[in-house]
């Protein structure tokens, strides 16, 4: 009974839960159907779009509020459209469970472009820089951007002058324009030097140069990177290098100073010397420390006594190019030294000889010491590794009995061989015939022997330590020479290294009977034409250099009238004098001439100009300070033809002042000639600066008169570039002054 009860009251249970189910189930749809979306509120937080562009979803808010008054964020929304279509407001429909809202969005369009490059002008054949490209859209609200994602129809300067290129954005266009320029090429380059004078030998310090470099643009830098011909300098004075850029070139002038010795230090290396006797040479090291700051060992030293006075310490001053020092030599006293019981050979090599001799002490067995000829061969390897020389001969001196040792040093002598130069004789000593242990130190005795101490036994060679120092360059300071028929002429080859050992050349004319030359070096015109003058060294070098001398009329039409002023030139005695004569020789020339006809004048005016173009110093008796003020007078009155005419400033400066034409002739703004003005300035104070005080003063005259006879009518200048002309003329004149 009890389990039926408690099963019938489960089942009760279920019962009345059903019941209570179906009653609630329906009332609980019957809410939910009354929640519906009631309306729908849209919010564009994004910035304006621009027309045919969509708008940004992320910035778009869409809420629904709905039956019950919940307010929700939707997201399962459809919208009308998503792009913006134009200008201003632009009115987009949301959709969602049957209900619609709306949204408005600002439309921008693009009004304008803008479009410009930062660099005015490029090399033609070179592409563009986007990082020098700057776009600016301007849009219908007032807003500006610059972007980056626009299109560029091309980016190659192919052409010079103007170069047009187009950018393209949001279906708007707009071109902007490049100027296309030459690739930027050196045109000339001017090189100054301010630094000290340099030591023969040395190179002179690149930071000591000032070069610059004119380019086809006209713009000027400094450049660090040139070559330097020859790279150090070469002779004591005045020394002319070429400073050279790529195929561009200028000269500069360096003095060179004689490399001198400013300290000496002296050391003494030998044995203690006998009382009496000279220290050897040989034994002293002396090193010198020169002007450019290197050390060397020298022997051009000489002692204030090489003779040792005493036993003990000798003090003896060491002098080389007025520098001194001091050296400390031990003095022993003498030993005797009997020859007549020594050991004796003949040595003998070819057609030299030597005669070697051997000192043995009373109490030492003369016949167990052996002197023998060595072959030469068997010495040669040690001998090229000390020098080059084949003059030598080599002895070999033993001991049958090695307790000979004991009698050590010994003294030798040997005869210098016929030929032998005594000032380079030496005696080397080796203990394996393949190197050089040592040399002997001796001294020269009153019969002609070279004495030293033989301190153990061995071979000893015999040498002539002359080597040959051949002719390394042969030259002249021209490669063509002009005389006059009758005229002479002495050439003073220079012959390098210094130290050569046969400094003798031979002269050869290829037609002696134009030009003969002497065995020394004289040369005489005898015809007029052309011969070849040969210089060769005679050590066997075979170096040699090679003169052109043009040998031209001495006679001539009118060498009366040309005498007349001769004469009249003897009379000059100072610069006065000589530019009062040239007043004098320009009247006369001009009074001789009138008469003449026009051929006759300019065959006048040639002989007259070659007889001007003769002269030099010694004819006409004036120093060079003399002639310096002969420039200075012509200068101040504005005379520059004659200075061309005396000078040849005209032939000097030719290359220059077709420059400076040229230039002019590129000018066409006003601009332009400023640039042109500044740079000239800058290159003439750099030019004038090199140049010596003549040549300098002869440059400015070669400018002046240029000017003078320069037609501007070519020139095809604008007024205002004519009145620039003007003022750099004016400019130059006060410069020169």
């Amino acid at each position: 009974m009890g389990n039926k009860k408690r099963n019938y009251m489960g089942i009760g249970g279920l019962l009345f839960i059903f019941v209570a189910l179906v009653w609630i189930l329906p009332a609980g749809r019957a809410d939910a159907a009354e929640k519906k979306l009631s309306s729908i509120t849209a919010v564009y937080t994004g910035d304006t779009v621009t027309v045919g562009h969509s708008i940004d979803l992320e910035k778009l808010t869409v809420m629904g509020l709905y039956s019950d008054g919940s307010y929700v964020k939707l997201k399962d929304y459809v919208l009308s459209s998503y792009t913006v279509t134009k200008k201003d407001d632009n009115k987009f429909t949301v959709y969602c469970e049957g209900v619609k809202g709306e949204f408005t969005v600002k439309g921008k369009a693009v009004l304008r472009l803008h479009a410009y490059y930062t660099q005015s002008s490029v090399t033609v054949g070179e592409k563009l820089d986007r990082e020098k490209l700057t776009v600016i859209v301007y849009y219908s609200d007032g807003t500006i951007e610059k972007p980056k994602d626009y299109e560029l129809s091309h980016t190659l300067v192919d052409a010079l002058g103007p170069n047009e290129f187009m950018v393209s954005y949001e279906n708007e266009t707009v071109t902007f324009t490049v100027t296309g320029k030459e690739e930027r090429k050196p045109r000339s380059v001017f090189a100054r030097y301010n630094g000290p004078a340099v030591i023969v030998g040395n190179p002179p310090s690149r930071d000591n140069f000032y070069v610059t470099v004119v380019f086809n643009d006209n713009t000027v830098e400094r450049i660090t990177e040139f070559e330097l011909t020859p790279s150090v300098v070469q002779k004591e004075g005045s020394n002319v290098m070429v400073v050279s850029y790529g195929e561009l070139s200028s000269e500069v002038k360096i003095q060179g100073l004689e490399k001198s010795v400013v300290s000496i230090k002296a050391e003494y290396t030998g044995l203690p010397v006998v009382v009496g006797k000279a220290v050897a040479s040989e034994d002293i090291k002396v090193t010198a420390t020169f002007n450019d700051g290197t050390k060397d060992t020298v022997t051009n030293f000489t002692l204030s006594s090489s003779v040792v006075y005493k036993v003990g310490d000798n003090l003896i001053t060491v002098f080389c190019n007025g520098k001194i020092a001091r050296i400390n030599v031990r003095g022993v006293e003498a030993e005797i030294i009997d020859y007549s019981a020594g050991v004796q050979e003949l040595i003998r090599e070819g057609t030299i000889y030597s005669r070697v001799r051997l000192a043995v002490g009373a109490k030492a067995d003369e016949s167990a010491i052996h002197i023998e000829k060595v072959d030469k061969k068997l010495v040669e390897k040690a001998m090229h590794r000390l020098l080059q020389t084949d003059e030598y001969m080599a002895y070999e001196v033993s001991f049958e009995d090695p307790e000979m040792d004991a009698y050590l040093p010994m003294t030798m002598k040997v005869s210098v061989p016929a030929g032998f130069d005594r000032e380079k004789f030496a005696v080397f000593y080796t203990p394996n015939r393949k190197t050089i242990m040592a040399e002997m130190n001796g001294e020269f005795l009153k019969d002609g022997y070279f004495e030293f101490k033989m301190f153990q036994p061995g071979t000893y060679i015999i040498a002539d330590c002359t080597p040959m120092i051949y002719v390394e360059s042969l030259s002249l300071e021209e490669e063509t020479l002009t005389l006059r028929l009758d005229r002479s002429y002495s050439l003073d080859p220079e012959i390098l290294p210094h130290t050569a050992t046969n400094k003798e050349v031979t002269y050869t004319s290829s037609r002696p009977n134009i030009v003969t030359v002497s065995e020394y070096g004289t040369l005489k015109a005898l015809r007029t034409g052309t011969s070849i003058i040969t210089i060769e060294a005679k050590d066997g070098s075979g170096k040699k250099c090679k003169l052109r001398v043009n040998v031209v009329r001495k006679k001539g039409k009118y060498d009366a009238d040309i005498a007349v002023f001769s004469d009249a030139l003897n009379e000059v005695k100072d610069a006065y004098d000589f530019v009062d004569f040239l007043d004098y020789l320009e009247e006369e020339a001009e009074e001789r001439t009138s008469g003449m006809s026009e051929k006759a004048a300019e065959a006048y005016e040639r002989e007259l100009e070659s007889w001007i173009g003769g002269w030099d110093e010694k004819e006409i008796q004036l120093d060079a300070e003399e002639w310096l003020l002969v420039l200075e007078l012509l200068y101040e009155r504005g005379d520059y033809s004659h200075a061309s005419l005396l000078f040849g400033d005209g032939a000097m400066f030719k290359p220059e002042l077709r420059e400076l034409s040229a230039q002019l002739q590129e000018i066409k703004t006003e601009e332009e000639f400023l640039l042109f003005s500044e740079t000239f300035f800058m290159e003439l104070e750099a030019k004038l600066a090199e140049l010596e005080e003549k040549d300098a003063m002869l440059y400015m005259m070669a400018l002046f008169a240029w000017i003078e006879e320069t037609n501007t009518d070519g020139y095809e200048w604008e007024e205002a570039v004519f009145e620039r002309y003007l003022d750099w003329c004016e400019e130059l004149e006060m410069y020169g002054f």
